[in-house]
């Protein structure tokens, strides 16, 4: 097979999908050079929800928590079922801090046994993916955030 050939072919294929998610209004989040179609959980009511209960996350994909003003928010894993990685955001729009590998909790553990899981310091934004992700894409302090088609975000 030739994949000099293939090559522009696959290009073009990724920059139509930019173009379609773009078009489409699906919210996108950059993280250092990852880009993830994000949900976003915006009122009190979506962000204690989060994504408890839910059994999986697709690969490229997580949860955008927004605040309205700086904050040091507290977050558990009421009835999650895998884990996540925490990517916190200041209104610098750069990483804050991490997270990493944020286990679920083992079957029967009580609501009042749970860890709370914080910041560093004020954050606007909570990224949550699957665990892993950070370390495979590279994503540290310091990496740059941008966002595409987020109602409510400003990087």
């Amino acid at each position: 097979m030739n994949w000099a050939a293939i090559a522009p072919l696959v290009l073009l294929l990724f920059a139509l999908c930019d173009r379609v998610q773009e078009a489409v209004g699906v919210p996108v989040v950059e993280v250092g050079g990852a880009a993830f179609m994000v949900e976003v959980a915006s009122s009190p009511d979506e962000r204690s929800r989060g994504l408890s209960g839910r059994d999986r996350l697709p690969e490229g994909s997580g949860m955008l928590f927004v605040y309205n003003e700086p904050v040091v928010p507290g977050f558990w894993m009421p009835q999650m079922r895998f884990a996540l990685d925490f990517i916190w955001i200041g209104e610098d729009c750069e990483v804050v801090d991490l997270t990493p590998d944020v286990p679920a909790p083992e079957p029967g553990t009580s609501e009042s046994q749970l860890p709370i899981y914080r910041p560093s310091t004020p954050i606007l934004y909570n990224l949550e993916v699957n665990a892993g992700s950070a370390v495979s894409h590279g994503i540290v302090v310091g990496s740059a955030v941008r966002f595409r088609n987020v109602s409510g975000g400003v990087c």
